[in-house]
């Protein structure tokens, strides 16, 4: 299918869920171009939305959960995802799902020009930097202990709530949140990460997946994992198609790829070599 016809259908069908963030500080979209928006369609022709970073040039590191779908449970067949230029202007470019592990999925998408990614100082880079120091012999993680990162000032970026389904795949306005400090807590033999939530200021059903940037002493802004979900109190009835429901949450769920063995395997088998160059253009490396 052509991309553009494939934009049409998941333009015109129905999201089952569109929910983004409800507040934060209004930024422009094209001074965070890693923020990408991931539209995914079932075989059923269902739609839904979330969001991703891209991780080089080609590509997109998202949640587990925005590839399978959220009723169904079974695994979405087509992808489209969404980013800005530095000019502004909007791409839209169909993704192949290259990988799936328990938190994270990646999608490949075709290669975009390094060279506008990473253009001269002092215009921002177009893709996250993780906590990778990469060569082309063997990367290596940079030395960042998991006990430092409840004392790390971290956000994340998310497109604002609508109220509309076909609002959202227009929407270019773009929320920058602070968070609360990181609190590691365990549930199900697996380590949890949360970000309190107040005044409002939360996460919603589609910043699924939207990088959790943090300030690191010596690195500067590194993407050291993602949202996942909200932590909400059992005994509040809510109406999942709300946005109360994001707004009455206790808490947001992150995970963590600082050491993640897993995530670089991933990478190397699918865009090492364009990673290792964008790092050295972005003069990350």
């Amino acid at each position: 299918m052509k991309l553009n016809c494939l934009a049409i259908l998941f333009v015109c069908q129905g999201l089952i869920f569109v929910k983004g963030l409800l507040n934060g500080n209004l930024v422009e979209w094209n001074q965070y171009r890693s923020l990408v928006k991931v539209l995914a369609r079932s075989e059923n022709l269902d739609v839904q939305s979330c969001t991703g970073s891209l991780i080089s040039p080609s590509l997109i590191l998202t949640a587990s959960e925005c590839v399978i779908h959220r009723t169904a449970r079974v695994r979405m067949s087509e992808f489209l995802v969404i980013m800005t230029q530095a000019d502004k202007t909007i791409r839209k470019l169909s993704g192949k799902l290259v990988d799936l592990a328990e938190d994270w999925a990646l999608l490949q998408i075709s290669p975009q020009n390094i060279s506008e990614l990473c253009l001269p100082y002092p215009a921002p880079n177009g893709i996250t930097r993780l906590n990778l120091k990469p060569s082309l012999l063997s990367p290596a993680f940079l030395d960042i202990p998991n006990s430092s990162i409840g004392k790390l000032n971290c956000h994340i970026l998310g497109f604002v709530h609508t109220d509309k389904a076909s609002d959202f795949v227009k929407q270019q306005k773009v929320f920058k949140m602070d968070l609360e400090h990181l609190t590691e807590t365990v549930s199900d033999n697996q380590k949890i990460y949360r970000s309190r939530i107040f005044m409002n200021y939360t996460a919603c059903f589609d910043d699924t997946g939207t990088a959790l940037i943090c300030n690191v002493m010596g690195y500067g802004p590194l993407q050291l994992g993602m949202f996942q979900s909200l932590n909400v109190a059992s005994d509040k009835e809510m109406d999942l198609n709300s946005s109360s429901v994001c707004s009455q949450a206790l808490d947001m769920q992150f995970s963590i790829s600082v050491k993640d063995e897993w995530l670089v395997a991933a990478i190397q088998r699918h865009s090492f070599a364009e990673l290792v160059a964008a790092y050295k253009l972005c003069q990350f490396i």
